[in-house]
């Protein structure tokens, strides 16, 4: 997870949430699809850099991710189309939105346990270990310590298969720097892996 810096809101969908002021989501997809489809695109490219806003994995078609909610819309309908509510999630349901919303199901009083990453500069809080596994930065004071693990439970950030991925890129970047390549060098070179997070720690 890493700081989505949020831009401003497509044009098209602040009209339509002028226009049709009592509209809830499923009447926004159903009835406004391509706007829904544009609003899905620029956030998933022009804010998160084509990566899932939980897992940080690469997103590589549109079709298999989804506009999450960070807050539920039944825990808040308020914030149904706020602009800072939206993160563009994979649809895997083992980890990341659908995880948090459908098998932890969160509660209104968890999300002050866990980081936003629209808020919160997160990837100052996460240290990837040798095993792919996400610990507290070591410095960290307690309070946040514990924040950082809430926050890997809430979306399943220790996944098997997400832990193997990491696990995989570390080697990768190592085997890279035993030959000599350079940092930045690696970085273009894994950029399509995601995990940007991950890549940057261990290319400094």
């Amino acid at each position: 997870m890493r700081k989505i810096n949020k831009g401003e809101p497509l044009a098209e969908f602040v009209n339509f949430t002028k226009r049709n002021p009592a509209a809830n989501w499923q009447y926004f997809v159903e009835t406004a699809n391509n706007i829904f489809q544009n609003t899905r695109s620029q956030i998933l490219i022009e804010e998160q850099n084509c990566l899932c806003g939980y897992t940080e994995i690469p997103i590589e078609s549109e079709g298999e991710s989804h506009i999450d909610h960070y807050i539920k819309r039944d825990l808040d309908a308020r914030k149904t189309f706020n602009w800072h509510n939206l993160i563009v999630s994979d649809n895997n349901g083992a980890f990341g939105a659908k995880y948090k919303d459908n098998t932890y199901r969160i509660k209104r009083t968890e999300y002050v346990q866990i980081f936003n990453p629209v808020e919160d500069d997160v990837q100052g809080y996460f240290y990837y270990n040798e095993f792919g596994l996400i610990e507290p930065v070591e410095t960290l004071e307690e309070p946040i310590k514990s924040k950082v693990h809430k926050t890997v439970e809430v979306f399943n950030l220790k996944n098997p298969s997400l832990v193997e991925r990491r696990k995989q890129l570390i080697r990768d970047i190592r085997s890279y720097q035993q030959v000599g390549l350079d940092n930045e060098t690696i970085k273009n070179t894994l950029s399509s892996q995601g995990f940007k997070s991950l890549i940057e720690q261990y290319c400094q």
